[in-house]
């Protein structure tokens, strides 16, 4: 990054200087608006299956947490750190939804002090932006699930990699392979592009030789040593879940691009980030930042194409939103490209990163306001659905469920300890409720009728799917 240079006298009065310390406080002001307006998400009691899942995993003791995990594909930082959030500020629905937040809040936090001032205001106005107002961040921000986590983690080995191929500190090294380790015990996509990184650090390292090979050679054998415990299990939990999967198909390489720069201005600022690339790489010798940009964007393209290709040749493994983690590392190059548009000046190239940003904030903020409402709206029909059930219902009723979703629903919005399937409707004698999702097929609703069973709710909220809600009295 070129520094702009003027005469100390006139400093002062200079109107770039002006502007330049203006963002130490504009970004600020910036930082604690986003943090409101999220954080007033938090307090909402409407989560769907996999939020459940999260929330029965943290509970108990850490042991049961890691024993859930080892149980399924996800590795156990998340359900430990729920686990521990919870113990600490107590078992309620605001609370499940800050543990998510704080990863958010350590993001941005991230972007104002480390990336503003060893990157550049223009970088961190831009994934300051990007990680609050695409429509993938807006759901991660505060759903009770690891990705918001792995995006930090995701985002700070991106940025300790390219300070190391900067100025090569041992600070960066250090810092480096906590969050890639961390990274890689959050989410398994996480691991995926993790190993790309280290592969393009290694490749760098070999390069240079000397004292960057043996630091690169330390950290490197340092991580496969830290995470060899939980790939054992990995790959077991893995290939056990094989033949139980529930994915039936993976997506297209267009809806994954798609997701990367997640919103209606995806192609737009994939336009931007392209145009950037080549006008970047036409202007630039090969320095540190265009290997990192390199090295970058290829560990996200290899997850990509690793996730569609492992779909094709063996069976489905890639969601687009497994992808969320490594999209910020996208955010922060297109950050770096706008960074260095004026190479003479960089108080312009912050001048276009700001405006950029708050057009987009701008541009992006009404659907916030949608997400806002339509989260209140959801929260409240899912509190008149518990109330009307438990209108209907007495100490006696056993609940039963259809689907794979429903049964941890019922059991955090009912208080139960188990519930049962239709399998189990034995005993004439009892009181039944049953949940039908209204997306099943019209032999449950046959069942239903055959076994004189009453209809007495439609159309209700549980978490953010909806039923037909049935009782049976002898």
């Amino acid at each position: 990054m070129t520094e702009f240079k003027s005469d100390p006298k006139t400093k002062s009065r200079s109107i770039f200087f002006i502007i330049e310390k203006s963002y130490k406080y504009l970004i600020w002001i910036y930082l604690v608006a986003l943090l409101l307006i999220h954080f007033r998400r938090i307090f909402d009691n409407c989560f769907w299956a996999d939020e459940i899942f999260s929330i029965e995993a943290a509970k108990g003791n850490f042991a049961n947490s890691v024993y859930v995990s080892s149980h399924d594909n996800h590795p156990p930082f998340y359900y430990l750190l729920l686990n521990l959030v919870t113990k600490l500020l107590g078992d309620k629905s605001w609370v499940y939804h800050f543990s998510s937040f704080l990863a958010y809040a350590l993001l941005l936090i991230e972007c104002v002090t480390l990336i503003r001032k060893k990157i550049g205001t223009a970088t961190a106005f831009i994934v300051m932006t990007l990680s609050s107002f695409l429509y993938s961040s807006m759901t991660y921000i505060v759903e009770v699930r690891m990705y918001e986590w792995g995006a930090f983690f995701v985002l700070s080995a991106a940025v300790f990699l390219c300070l190391i191929m900067r100025d090569n500190q041992k600070i960066w090294y250090i810092l480096y392979l906590i969050a890639t380790v961390l990274g890689a015990y959050t989410h398994y996509y996480c691991f995926l592009t993790i190993i790309y990184l280290y592969i393009g650090l290694i490749i760098w390292g070999i390069v240079k030789k000397g004292e960057i090979l043996k630091r690169v050679i330390i950290i490197s054998c340092s991580a496969i040593l830290l995470y060899a415990p939980w790939f054992v299990t990995l790959f077991k939990t893995l290939s056990n879940n094989k033949e139980t999967s529930w994915m039936t198909g993976y997506p297209r390489i267009l809806d994954c691009l798609k997701y990367l720069f997640d919103g209606k201005a995806w192609l737009l600022l994939w336009m931007c980030f392209l145009g950037g690339m080549i006008f970047y790489f036409i202007r630039n010798k090969m320095n540190g930042d265009s290997v990192f940009i390199i090295i970058a964007f290829l560990s996200v393209t290899c997850t990509v194409f690793t996730g569609i290709l492992v779909s094709i040749i063996d069976h489905p493994v890639l969601l687009t939103r497994y992808l969320y983690p490594c999209s910020t590392i996208c955010w922060l190059i297109l950050g770096l490209l706008i960074q260095n548009i004026f190479a003479e000046n960089y108080v312009y190239d912050d001048l276009l990163g700001v405006a950029i940003s708050l057009i987009i904030g701008a541009w992006f903020f009404p659907y916030y306001l949608y997400v806002y409402d339509s989260e209140k709206a959801q929260d409240a029909a899912m509190q008149q659905t518990v109330d009307e059930v438990n209108a209907i219902r007495d100490d006696e009723t056993v609940f039963v469920v259809a689907g794979d979703q429903c049964p941890g629903l019922c059991r955090y919005y009912f208080d139960l300890d188990e519930t049962i399937t239709l399998n189990g409707m034995t005993d004439k004698t009892k009181n039944y409720v049953l949940f039908v999702d209204e997306n099943e097929d019209t032999e449950l609703k046959e069942y239903v009728e055959q076994n004189d069973m009453i209809s007495v709710l439609s159309n209700m909220y549980m978490g953010t799917a909806r039923y037909s809600i049935y009782k049976y009295e002898p």
